[in-house]
Order: structure tokens, then sequence, then C-alpha cells
């Protein structure tokens, strides 16, 4: 049982990490990544994630760090859906049109976007497939001041297929396939990406994950913007838990590119879960080429492990909601990027 003054110690030390986050929370220009996102969590503790342990939010940043039940199981499936696109697609249908200018598609994008993932578990073996997936600031989609649009959504995006193998308790790898799509005067470009990750865990509470990230000719700045990945990039994550419900982070980007501007970038990051179903998030990084910094700050709502037995439980938290704020200087100015995701896994 917690004593009473821990639980508000974790509350102080919560509410610090996000007002932390950045002196000037202020900006000019909004971006708005809310239809279909995974990377809310990542992005909220400044992209530091490389060796923190998720379901379908580790698709992107290390294909090892996936991890669903915390029970071993010899056969289950997972299913994510994701009730934001759904209601958007219909509800903004002037938004959708095909590529012979047919607006009439709301039905088939209700369709396309309500389940955004699906996960296997066999033993030591984790299979995740999720598809439909933003990214913030490429292609023609522009995220721009309007929260819920649907606009060029089916213009660029990526599908992500990773498979985790736990080798002993302490080590695990992963290894995972990016189909990228984006249209074009010419029709619909279509190249796949991969990446390796592997994740070792040498005390119960440090956990250090590396992962090497190649990504197709026609999109290796997709991942630039507030990601930071470069194509063929070398990545190193740290995880460290202190403390019950509290996790700090730190990666460093493109460690083994010595003529990249972006080598060796030090990204950090924390969460602290407080009471349960909240989680508050913040980071921040430097740019290593226009040496301005990125703040970060989010949360996460509603651990839906709290609403299953404890053997159909994941081994780390579930929250169903999650919000991101960063906030990136530009030579033009600042800019605020607000991500979004509704996810329930069935």
């Amino acid at each position: 049982m917690t004593a009473p003054g821990g639980t508000w110690a974790r509350l102080a030390i919560a509410i610090a990490l996000v007002g932390a986050a950045s002196p000037e929370l202020v900006a000019q220009q909004n971006h708005f990544v809310t239809i279909s996102t995974l990377r809310c969590r990542t992005l909220a503790m400044g992209g530091a994630s490389a060796a923190v342990r998720d379901d379908l939010g580790a698709l992107a940043m290390n294909p090892a760090a996936v991890q669903l039940y915390a029970v071993a199981k010899s056969f289950r499936m997972s299913f994510f859906v994701n009730p934001v696109a759904p209601v958007v697609s219909l509800s903004r249908r002037q938004d959708l049109k095909d590529a012979s200018g047919n607006t009439d598609v709301a039905p088939a994008a209700f369709a396309a976007t309500l389940l955004k993932g699906v996960g296997v578990t066999i033993s030591a073996l984790d299979v995740l497939l999720s598809w439909g997936e933003e990214t913030p600031g490429f292609g023609p989609r522009q995220h721009g001041p309007e929260a819920f649009q649907m606009r060029d959504y089916f213009e660029a995006f990526s599908n992500s297929l990773a498979a985790r193998v736990r080798l002993a308790p302490q080590v695990a790898l992963g290894a995972g396939v990016d189909l990228w799509q984006l249209r074009t005067g010419g029709g619909r470009l279509w190249q796949v990406g991969f990446s390796y990750g592997v994740l070792v865990q040498p005390d119960p509470r440090v956990s250090v994950g590396l992962v090497y990230v190649e990504l197709p000719d026609s999109f290796v700045y997709a991942r630039q913007l507030l990601e930071r990945i470069r194509d063929e990039s070398l990545n190193l994550g740290l995880c460290w838990r202190p403390f019950a419900g509290t996790l700090l982070s730190a990666d460093l980007r493109n460690i083994g590119e010595e003529g990249d501007p972006l080598t060796r970038e030090l990204h950090v990051g924390a969460e602290q879960v407080v009471l349960r179903h909240f989680a508050l998030r913040s980071g921040m990084y430097r740019e290593k080429d226009s040496k301005r910094f990125t703040y970060s700050a989010g949360l996460g709502l509603l651990d839906l492990n709290v609403f299953v037995p404890a053997e159909q439980q994941f081994a780390h938290a579930t929250f169903a909601v999650n919000y991101a704020l960063v906030y990136r200087a530009t030579a033009t100015g600042p800019d605020r990027w607000h991500l979004l995701s509704a996810l329930f896994r069935l």
C-alpha cells in the first residue's frame, strides 16, 4: 500500500516535470496531428524512446522495445481501435476525395481507419501490424491550425510491421519493415524501409536500446522534423525507472555517422504516472545543426490495464488518450505542434 506522502511526492515531481518542459510554451503558429498517430508518448518525451517498452508506440522507435502482455501467452491476439479518424471522416466528408475527385468516400474511410493495428503474441514472440500512420510535416498533407480535418490524409502515410522475440529475460531482438506511401503527379509511390533493434535489461529498473533505421530513398527526410531520425542512422537509448511510475530516458541520435549534421544529438525525456490513470511527460533536445532548443510536454489519460483481469494486462501502462505539445524554435519564429491519439485495445 502506498503511503499518502509518497503519492503527493510523485504528484509534485510530475507537476515539476511538465512545468520545466519549457520556459515559454507560447507560439505563433499551431500545427495539429490528431487523426491517426502513435507518436504522442515519444514526442512528449523529447523523442527519447529507443529503450522505452511500449506496444504500437514502439514500432517507430525500436522494434525490440515492442512488448505486449505481462504474463506469457501461448497464443493471443490484440486489436487496437481508433475512434477519432472514423468520426472525423463521417463528419467532415468534404475533406475526402479519391484520385478521380469523387467525394463520396466517407464510408470507405471510416472502415479503413477504425482499426489502427493488430498484435499477435505467441510465447516469447510479439508481432505487431499498424497502418495509416501520419508523418508530421511531410508530404502533401499540411498540418495546419485546424485541429480535425482529413484533407490529403490518404496522400501520405506509412504502414509498419514489427516482430520482437525475447531471447532471455534480459535480452530482446526486433526487426521492422515500413511501407511508405506518397501520392505524386505520376500516381502513387510505394517504398520500403527497415529497422533493426536490440533491447537489453541489465537491471529490473534499467534498459538499454540500440536501433538502426533505414529509410527509403524518397523518404530520407520524412522523420527529421520532430523525431530527428535520418536514413541509415544508429540510435542509442537508455531508460531508468528509479521509482514505481517514474521513468527517465535519454537517446543519442546518429551515433555512427561522423559527417552527419545530427551526429550524437542528445534527447532527454521523463514520465511520471500519478494516481494510476494520469501520466505527465516532458522532454527536450537541442538541434545539432541549428543550435535551437525544442521543448515538449504531454499527458496520458485512463490506463486500460485497470479494466481487464491481471492475466490479460499489458506489461506497461496503456493509456487510452495521449496528448503531446512540441514547442519548436525555427528561423522564422516559434512553432507549436499538437499531437493527439485515442486508442482502445480489445
